[in-house]
């Protein structure tokens, strides 16, 4: 025997809600997480729930692990996988190049400290005639008041990210100096984040989105690559031009 249709449950729950029936108040109508309502936004989602910790330790495993002092190798490709070679921009060869990265988990912060070695450029490009670009000063084949063919070069640069709102195991970018700063490519929106993307692998990204036809979208995007037992890591490096 059919007890109620669905038109008169309907109009029983609306009468209890406006009567305030011991069946159902309006107060119990608006609480989640009850029979009638959706589940609590705490319940399910932790960006509001009080007892999820911002640190990023507790957001990653990997953040932990990342935490010391690394000596390693860092090799930079072109956007088509090729190693970088020696050209105006960068005149030193980065295959398998000396990395010392310094990384600092605390709490919500995040702070990396590197130092690449670039070996000297070959001979074929030492001799090679550069581009020349107009109104910019003459490029060179060495940086500073090195010898091309005889010197590298040891490049730094820092950055620092922190955990967001979000409560996820991204950190975005605050801010850098060297090949990490905004403010070595023009005027434009630049932003940036690091995320765990597997075990032992760290992605990050630097992007810098152009503003008008002369300037171009760039990115950097770098893999930390660790080994098995965490005892040494590798970087690869790629860049983008739009």
């Amino acid at each position: 025997m059919k007890l109620f249709n669905k038109k008169s449950f309907c109009s029983f729950f609306l009468c209890s809600i406006y009567l305030g029936s011991h069946l159902c108040t309006v107060d119990a109508a608006r609480k989640c997480g009850t029979w009638a309502t959706e589940d609590c936004l705490g319940d399910i989602d932790k960006r509001y729930d009080p007892d999820t910790s911002p640190n990023l330790v507790d957001l990653h495993p990997l953040y932990e692990k990342m935490d010391g002092y690394w000596v390693g190798t860092q090799t930079s490709y072109d956007a088509n996988k090729n190693v970088w070679q020696a050209r105006a921009s960068v005149p030193y060869m980065s295959e398998n190049a000396d990395a010392f990265v310094n990384i600092t988990v605390s709490g919500t912060r995040f702070y990396q400290h590197e130092i690449y070695v670039l070996s000297k450029a070959p001979q074929t490009f030492c001799e090679s005639e550069l581009p020349t670009i107009p109104d910019s000063p003459p490029l060179r084949h060495v940086w500073d008041d090195g010898v091309c063919g005889v010197n590298g070069v040891a490049a730094a640069s820092d950055i620092f990210r922190t955990s967001t709102h979000e409560l996820n195991e991204i950190s975005v970018t605050i801010g850098g100096t060297g090949d990490q700063a905004c403010q070595v490519w023009p005027a434009g929106n630049c932003e940036g984040f690091g995320q765990p993307v597997e075990d032992k692998v760290f992605y990050t990204s630097q992007f810098h989105n152009g503003d008008s036809e002369d300037d171009n979208s760039i990115a950097h995007v770098h893999l930390l690559i660790f080994s098995e037992d965490f005892q040494s890591f590798r970087v690869e490096k790629t860049f983008y031009r739009d």
